[in-house]
This record gives structure tokens, C-alpha cells and sequence, in this order.
């Protein structure tokens, strides 16, 4: 179970932050990305100045660390073992990550995180084997109890300041004409009262949305993004349809690894009573350990897909496994739901809305 709020986290839960106007520091967003510079401070022992100089984190929602991770309903694309390395010991860590993450100045709440039950879960997993990938839920209840006890810090640190359920609607230079000078946060809070506030520096970690096309009113009615129907909000709309219409037949536009995600999630949710086609431009980049790896699947390896550093193939852009195997299934032949279509500009489709 994710770890719950603890008092002293509570405190530090204020609605103004009119007691000190000027923070070295101010994070926008506290979902898993603006988790990461605090766990980066603590390996690099910088954590408590960081802390003493004070630093404000703005979170829309009421939720630290969570963002929307743990609303997905699909397997991580990245490995537990991968996930883990930020945190482990040093001799703990996965060939291939820098030696200098960890310094002697360690604070000690990475023992701390260590010591946490989703922690513990993960690294369960990663010892099946270096492949072995979690669920999205599970990164983000990991995340959210990695947050916990950093809030547990900044309640105590007395100079620092954590303001959930508040919205930053500007942020200005104090000089326009000076980038070094402080910026000026303006915020928001759900009862509707205002707070400005001054730092240093501004990370901003506010994730992204989907920019929907606008298109006829009958196709936006159908229109949906691969964020929202990989959500549980979104699959139980496709449920109902399915139930409501019998077979449903759904056109994916795009053919990178959020396609093929949402894909296999709707067949493996929705069963026979779903036909998927994915809508491609480009050819379909998979991800291989090595050529000699693709070249065994069949995988027709572009020179320029190769990292000269690691031989890996496809190695940011490509599909992974599970959804690697989707592709392959379709090419061979034994996955008859789905079927790619490659498309255009002056190529004809099949596809029909």
C-alpha cells in the first residue's frame, strides 16, 4: 500500500506562504519528475542547504509524488532494475550507470527509501531478471512514497514549504531584462485565495497533455487520446461502448510505442469483440539489445538507427517488450485483431471512421 501522509507531512501542507517571500528555490509540479531533484540533492549530500534555503514545491492536485503513473493501466517501459538504480547503493547498481550518482555525503533518507515497501517490491521483481518491467501503478505508488518522506523534511526544515491543491497561473522575471534575476510565482489555491511568492531558480515539472486535433464534430465525438484510454477512466468508456454496440472496430493513429501500448491494452481488455488497425507513416521502429539480435527476429536493421555507444538498435524511439511481441505476433501472422496500415501523404487508406 502506498505510504500515507504522517503528521509532520501534514504541517508542512500550508495554505500561504506569506511567511517567507523569497525561496532559493521553487518546483511547479510534483508528480515523479519533480520528485527527482530531491533525490538527486540527497545522493549528492546537498539535500538539508537545499532545505535551509528554502524551497517551495507547487502541486495541483492533492497527491504528491503519484502524478498520473499510477492511473495508467499498462507495464512499464522501463525495467525495475532500471527504475531502481537512482536509488540503490552504489554496489547495488546495474552495469553501465555513472559511479559518481553516489557520493560519501549521502543523506540518510536513501536508506530511509530503501527501506520502503513498494521499494522492496520492485527490487523483488528485479531480481527475477534484468528484463522484468512493473506496472505503471506501481512506479507511481513507488513514486508517492518516495515523495512522503521527503515532505516529512520539508515540514521539519521550517524554511521550506509544500502547497498541494494550489495552481501557479503566472511566472515573471523581477527584471525583464536580467535572466538571473529572481522569479515572481503567482499562484492559486482551490479555495480561490492568491499567493505570490519569489525564487531564485523555477523548475517546472507540469508533465504534458495531448493537443487534440479539432476536426468535425462527428469525428471529435469519437476521438480519443492514447493517454486517456490507457486510464481507467478512458478504457471503462470503451467498455461500456463495447457493451452497448457489440463488435467495435478502432483506427490508432501514430505507430510508436504509445500506439502499440494502447493497442494491446484494448485487446487484452476488450477480448474478440475489438479490431484494431494502427495508422503508421514511417516504418515502425522496434528496439533490439544488438543487430544481431534484430537481424534474427527479422527486423530490417537502418545503419542509422544503430548507438554508436551501445550497438543498441532503435535504442530511444523503438518498441519494447511487451508490446515488441504484439508486433511481431501481427507480422506472423497470429495476432488477427490487429493490422498496420501505412499511410501518407498521396497514399491511399483502407481505414474508415
Amino acid at each position: 500500500m502506498p505510504r500515507k501522509p504522517t503528521e509532520r507531512s501534514k504541517v508542512g501542507a500550508v495554505k500561504s506562504a506569506r511567511d517567507r517571500v523569497m525561496f532559493r528555490g521553487a518546483i511547479v509540479g510534483f508528480g515523479p519528475a519533480g520528485v527527482g531533484p530531491l533525490v538527486a540533492a540527497a545522493r549528492a549530500g546537498a539535500l538539508n542547504k537545499w532545505l535551509k534555503d528554502g524551497l517551495v514545491i507547487f502541486e495541483r492536485g492533492s497527491r504528491a509524488g503519484f502524478g498520473k503513473f499510477g492511473q495508467y493501466l499498462i507495464t512499464a517501459n522501463t525495467t525495475a532494475a532500471y527504475t531502481l538504480d537512482p536509488f540503490r547503493e552504489t554496489q547495488s547498481m546495474t552495469p553501465g550507470l555513472r559511479d559518481d550518482l553516489r557520493l560519501d555525503t549521502e543523506d540518510p533518507i536513501m536508506e530511509e527509501i530503501r527501506a520502503l515497501p513498494t521499494y522492496k517490491l520492485l527490487d523483488e521483481l528485479s531480481q527475477q531478471g534484468p528484463l522484468v518491467k512493473g506496472t505503471l501503478r506501481q512506479y507511481g505508488e513507488f513514486s508517492e512514497e518516495v515523495a512522503q518522506c521527503f515532505l516529512e523534511r520539508i515540514a521539519a526544515s521550517g524554511t521550506s514549504r509544500w502547497l498541494p491543491n494550489t495552481t501557479v497561473e503566472s511566472l515573471q522575471l523581477h527584471d525583464a531584462a536580467d535572466v538571473g534575476s529572481p522569479v515572481q510565482i503567482s499562484a492559486q489555491t482551490a479555495d480561490g485565495a492568491h499567493l505570490s511568492v519569489s525564487a531564485r531558480s523555477v523548475l517546472l515539472a507540469t508533465g504534458g497533455l495531448p493537443k487534440m486535433p479539432s476536426l468535425s464534430a462527428h469525428l471529435n465525438a469519437k476521438l480519443r487520446s492514447s493517454d486517456y484510454i490507457q486510464r481507467e477512466v478512458g478504457m471503462a468508456e470503451v467498455e461500456g461502448i463495447l457493451k452497448a454496440q457489440g463488435d467495435v472496430k478502432i483506427a490508432v493513429i501514430g505507430g510508436s510505442h504509445s500506439a502499440f501500448s494502447g493497442s494491446q491494452l484494448l485487446l487484452n481488455m476488450l477480448g474478440d469483440g475489438v479490431s484494431v488497425e494502427i495508422l503508421h507513416r514511417d516504418v515502425i521502429r522496434v528496439y533490439y539489445d544488438s543487430v544481431a539480435d534484430a537481424e534474427a527476429a527479422g527486423y530490417e536493421v537502418n545503419p542509422a538507427s544503430v548507438c554508436a555507444i551501445s550497438g543498441q538498435v532503435n535504442r530511444y524511439g523503438g518498441i519494447r517488450p511487451p508490446v515488441r511481441e504484439l508486433y511481431q505476433d501481427v507480422l506472423a501472422g497470429t495476432e488477427g485483431r490487429l493490422r498496420f496500415v501505412k499511410c501518407g501523404v498521396g497514399l491511399p487508406t483502407e481505414a474508415k471512421f
